[in-house]
């Protein structure tokens, strides 16, 4: 692949003591590829080729190990990595429902951190909703962990259907409320109507 025209990060895999090295390794050569094929001069197709790959080696993993892969086996940077590449799940539903219920069980059992489980969610909402399209759709995110810059270093949080509703999604799995978090982030602010004007969004 010709990458010259783009800073590639290639990640040098930590191995933790008493975990799986040899799947940590496995897991690096992929996030590699991952990294490789979103290089400036790099065909589309190639990227798409790369993450359809990607994405069957985890699921031959969540196979052999009935889970995805993740602090246990990996420690803390191989769990990273593996949710890194997860993130490029945007297109595929069937995956990512598949792995939705294994994301949401191993969260509440501690072998993922809630809030990288909570943005994986809100950002394959979220792309895919840009993709279909960004001036009419209607597309909310679950848990509230979507942001847009807005002003001033300000930013802006994306659309919640129902606050409630989406309080109840974190703290089942261990984030405090959207009230909360706002209360201690004062650079970040949630108003949908200025959400709608700013990026002529979520129109009826």
């Amino acid at each position: 692949m010709d990458v010259k025209n783009k800073q590639i990060k290639l990640y040098t895999p930590i191995f933790e003591k008493g975990k799986d090295t040899a799947l940590i390794s496995k897991i690096k050569i992929m996030l590699d590829n991952d990294q490789l094929a979103r290089g400036d001069t790099v065909p589309i197709e190639e990227m798409v080729r790369v993450d359809s790959i990607n994405h069957i080696e985890i699921v031959k993993m969540i196979k052999e190990f009935g889970k995805i892969p993740g602090i246990k086996e990996l420690g803390n940077k191989g769990m990273e990595n593996i949710l890194l590449m997860l993130r490029h799940l945007e297109g595929d539903t069937n995956l990512f429902n598949f792995l939705y219920p294994y994301l949401i069980k191993q969260v509440k059992e501690g072998d993922f951190p809630p809030h990288a489980i909570a943005s994986l969610i809100d950002y394959y909402w979220w792309a895919n909703f840009i993709r279909i399209d960004s001036t009419k759709a209607i597309s909310y995110q679950l848990y509230g962990i979507a942001e847009l810059k807005y002003h001033d270093g300000c930013l802006i949080k994306v659309p919640v259907r129902d606050w409630n509703e989406t309080n109840r999604l974190r703290k089942e799995i261990g984030l405090e409320s959207l009230e909360e978090e706002l209360k201690n982030n004062p650079n970040v602010f949630y108003d949908f109507e200025l959400f709608k004007q700013k990026y002529n969004m979520f129109q009826e």
